[in-house]
């Protein structure tokens, strides 16, 4: 570049963090998700395959439909 000429950006790179409060659903639901209940009828499936329900305690990653 030559004194006097405008400057030009060819390319920029950066990185960023975005972060805000998690709303009162949002909790509840990460509660719900760390802490899920199993009904009857999924339990049922889950243990039909021959698992020993007492051997075994359920636990998930994700909340249960």
């Amino acid at each position: 570049m030559k004194p006097g000429e405008q400057a030009r950006m060819n390319d920029l790179k950066f990185e960023a963090c975005l972060s805000w409060p998690k709303t009162a659903e949002e909790i509840r639901a990460a509660a719900n998700a760390a802490n899920p209940f199993f009904v009857d009828e999924k339990k049922e499936i889950i243990f039909s395959c021959g698992l020993d329900a007492s051997e075994y305690r359920l636990s998930a990653w994700a909340i249960p439909h």
